[in-house]
């Protein structure tokens, strides 16, 4: 796959960067650190990145490139401080290539909206905008449409993300490209999620994992089932959803480590709970590692451990 052809955004698709969760943190844009890196762990990745910079000529095609691999890496680990540490000190370098500019421009405002920044975050992401508007124009391609809805769901205008997608969705009907499909999809489910439309949201996803399989990329894969679970799940198709569930764990990915695999437990224990099946539900919540529960977690982790009157 083409590098700067890879969109998760909506991790967001990205950004999901929550990984399975209701708020996508960040399309992928332009890298793909998990080829790089070849399935190597996250310590092993994040050294194997530094020291391949640490031997490339700064500001030099290939800088640029493992650069993109290093934000990207950082962005999808949920990794905001070192996000804008690589982010920061570009901006005002007046001479880099557009495809990199504006992922650094896209990755900036998102990282300074989830530490808080939310006034500089709108500056920027108003800037990241502009620019991908001009990348779009310059070169016709819909990703970066697609990333421009994206910044309007994240800063809280689901409404012009919605048009924008639809629009994109009418334009580019007929292009048969299964990663695009993955994001515009994945993006248009977050977007009805933010607008409430329960049924819209789940055929999206729907569309999402037919184009995830299509691209036989594990990740996507995975994304694309726990987006299709948490829609089962504010329907209240619960079994379906703990199918889903399932469907996500089973899907062996690159980013498999134990904070997802925690996250995924405390859904299907949810599920399991949803299902009045307390028997299943202690089954998957005695599989989680207290330790590894992401911060943001913790508080349903803890919740799960009450309703079981586990010590």
């Amino acid at each position: 796959m083409n590098s700067r052809l890879k969109i998760y955004t909506a991790r967001f698709i990205s950004s999901l960067a929550l990984f399975i969760s209701p708020v996508i943190f960040a399309a992928e844009t332009y890298s793909d650190h998990e080829q790089f890196c070849h399935l190597r762990s996250f310590e092993q990745c994040d050294l194997y990145l530094k020291d391949s910079l640490a031997n490339i000529t700064p500001l030099s095609t290939q800088w640029y490139k493992v650069s993109s691999y290093q934000l990207d890496f950082y962005y999808d680990h949920q990794l905001f401080l070192e996000t804008l540490k690589i982010t920061t000190p570009l901006l005002a370098q007046t001479e880099l290539p557009s495809v990199f500019k504006a992922q650094i421009y896209f990755y900036h405002a998102k990282a300074l909206n989830y530490t808080g920044q939310k006034v500089l975050a709108k500056e920027v992401a108003f800037k990241t905008k502009k620019i991908l508007k001009e990348h779009f124009d310059a070169f016709q391609d819909p990703y970066r449409i697609v990333e421009i809805a994206n910044l309007y769901h994240v800063f809280g205008d689901p409404e012009n993300a919605l048009k924008l997608l639809q629009k994109t969705q009418r334009q580019f009907a007929k292009r048969q490209d299964p990663h695009f499909n993955f994001e515009l999809y994945g993006n248009l489910a977050q977007t009805y999620i933010a607008l409430g439309d329960l049924d819209k949201q789940t055929t999206s996803w729907q569309k999402a994992l037919y184009a995830a399989h299509q691209t036989n990329d594990p990740q996507k894969i995975k994304i694309a089932y726990g987006g299709l679970a948490f829609s089962q799940k504010a329907n209240k198709d619960y079994q379906a959803a703990y199918n889903s569930y399932q469907k996500a764990l089973a899907t062996k990915a690159p980013k498999q480590n134990q904070a997802s695999f925690a996250r995924l437990q405390i859904n299907l224990a949810e599920m399991g709970l949803a299902l009045e099946n307390k028997k299943l539900a202690t089954e998957h919540f005695n599989k989680i590692l207290p330790n590894s529960v992401p911060r943001l977690h913790k508080e349903r982790y803890l919740q799960l451990q009450t309703q079981l009157l586990i010590k």
